[in-house]
């Protein structure tokens, strides 16, 4: 379902909010055209939603003096559909300083796999994390593993705009199982990192 049928760039954020909600729990795909969005609040919604944009070159998210995570991914059962994002750049300005601002968030529960998706063809500008890992840990025999698994990242960059990605993956409780990372040619702030990890 494209969101030009549900609101136009002016009201595109408000489409796009409406449409999520719509799209839960049906694993029909939201698609974005090849043109600029401006989106202002944050996208919260479960791992039964795709988004496709038509290539990072093509559809470009736009957010100005944006805090938090733009998409929240919240998994609270554990899910091995295709919920991923593909094919979009997302641009963070500021009036001011840069804010504390991630692109996409994965999130959710300490008993919920998110598994088996595909995250492709995404370029960030200015935000200070790319990936953002939050997803509650669960507890194994090594310690404690970050829930999202077996999950491709595949053609991931960031780029300067008026502030540098601080950390293209930033995932706060460990590493994962099975994460694959291809052709990913992130550029980061020079007191950063591509990697930072955080917990086990």
């Amino acid at each position: 379902t494209n969101i030009d049928n549900f609101g136009t760039t002016s009201d595109s954020d408000a489409a796009l909010s409406s449409l999520i909600t719509r799209a839960q729990g049906s694993g029909f795909p939201i698609r974005l055209s090849n043109k600029t969005y401006t989106f202002t609040s944050q996208k919260v919604y479960d791992a039964s939603v795709p988004i496709y944009g038509g290539g990072s070159s093509k559809t470009r998210v736009y957010c100005v003096d944006f805090v938090g995570s733009l998409f929240k991914i919240d998994t609270q059962i554990t899910s091995n559909s295709k919920c991923g994002i593909s094919g979009l750049s997302m641009y963070f300005a500021f009036t001011g300083a840069q804010t504390v601002c991630q692109g996409i968030e994965l999130a959710g529960s300490a008993t919920a796999f998110l598994q088996y998706t595909d995250f492709e063809d995404i370029v960030f500008y200015g935000c200070q994390s790319g990936f953002y890992g939050t997803h509650l840990p669960r507890t194994t025999s090594f310690g404690l593993e970050f829930n999202v698994a077996w999950t491709n990242f595949r053609n991931i960059k960031t780029r300067p705009s008026e502030h540098e990605v601080k950390y293209p993956f930033h995932f706060t409780t460990g590493s994962g199982t099975g994460n694959s990372f291809t052709d990913c040619k992130p550029k980061v702030d020079s007191t950063g990192s591509v990697f930072n990890y955080q917990g086990s």
